[in-house]
């Protein structure tokens, strides 16, 4: 079995990725992958250098300059994303085959990747967004301002609940997100519906 995992910035996607793999299931978090392509994928380099060559800082692709580029601009996401969803939904299909066991994919633009056809079952990760925002500034040493621009950049909760079999609300304790991953683990295990959207 394969679990897409998906939801926007700051949601909890790999809190409920962490309590998972302690039940068991192999995770692959995406953005892990997308930052080992950039540095050891000379291809995916180039691609990204090729439409954005302000971010080339000495031979090597400035991330958080890139960054600051993407999630302001909605066509310049777009870009990013048309060269390097491919390039990692290879890699993510590479995983998979080596992975002999249930499998968890954790990534914020699964929905609209490749990488969606390998999934048996799609939950997504909500929040708050004002919760969200403190989350990440915490975490990722960000201003609130680069923050809400990743927001903006990103669908909204009614997206990731309308194309998700399950939708996770983690605006609780971690004893309830700990409850409800497991119980939605059991659905998709057992391919049970649930009135939880």
């Amino acid at each position: 079995m394969t679990i897409g995992l998906t939801g926007p910035i700051g949601s909890g996607k790999s809190q409920v990725a962490a309590i998972w793999r302690k039940c068991g299931l192999h995770v692959i978090d995406c953005d892990v992958v997308y930052r080992e392509l950039l540095t050891a994928s000379k291809v995916l380099q180039r691609a990204v250098l090729g439409e954005f060559p302000s971010v080339d800082d000495s031979g090597k692709i400035n991330r958080a300059k890139l960054a600051e580029i993407v999630f302001n601009n909605a066509d310049a996401l777009a870009r990013l994303e048309a060269v390097t969803h491919l390039h990692i939904a290879e890699e993510v299909a590479k995983k998979i085959a080596d992975i002999d066991g249930d499998v968890v994919i954790e990534a914020i633009a699964l929905l609209k990747s490749d990488i969606v056809r390998h999934c048996d079952c799609i939950v997504s990760v909500t929040a708050p967004p004002a919760l969200r925002i403190q989350r990440v500034v915490a975490r990722d040493n960000l201003t609130v301002e680069q923050v809400q621009a990743r927001i903006n950049a990103q669908p909204d909760d009614v997206y990731y609940r309308e194309e998700s079999d399950y939708c996770i609300e983690n605006d609780g304790t971690e004893l309830e997100l700990r409850k409800n991953a497991l119980k939605i683990l059991e659905y998709c295990r057992s391919a049970q519906p649930a009135n939880n959207k």
